[in-house]
């Protein structure tokens, strides 16, 4: 599955959590090895200024988007802890503009039922 997800300027939160609905996927469909591309497609500093992409990794919040810039990936698997505070918390919210965070997604697993997969 791939998609580009937007998070807008004056909003865009996302809590703390787990992809556990992706999680459950893979046993039901005989896959392993799930994880989680993200493109970095905004620059912070540039199309927004605060919040951002984080994760949780021992211990630590990883500000994503502090770290990266356009075009990075970031992989992760679907325990791994992570979210996005709000956007330019402070600016009116406008859904039908650009301005914001936009970041791609393709979620990766590995079939191991030994059966092809169908292109």
């Amino acid at each position: 599955m791939t998609r580009v997800q937007h998070y807008p300027r004056g909003g865009g939160f996302f809590a703390d959590h787990r992809d556990i609905y992706a999680s459950q996927v893979p046993p039901i469909a005989s896959l392993k090895e799930y994880v989680q591309v993200m493109l970095v497609m905004t620059k912070k500093g540039e199309e927004f200024n605060r919040g951002g992409a984080y994760i949780k990794f021992d211990g630590e919040t990883i500000d994503i988007d502090s770290v990266g810039q356009p075009g990075d990936l970031v992989i992760y698997d679907a325990a791994t802890v992570h979210g996005v505070d709000d956007i330019d918390p402070m600016a009116p919210i406008k859904m039908n503009e650009r301005a914001g965070r936009l970041a791609g997604f393709a979620t990766l697993a590995r079939d191991i039922s030994g059966n092809k997969l169908k292109k």
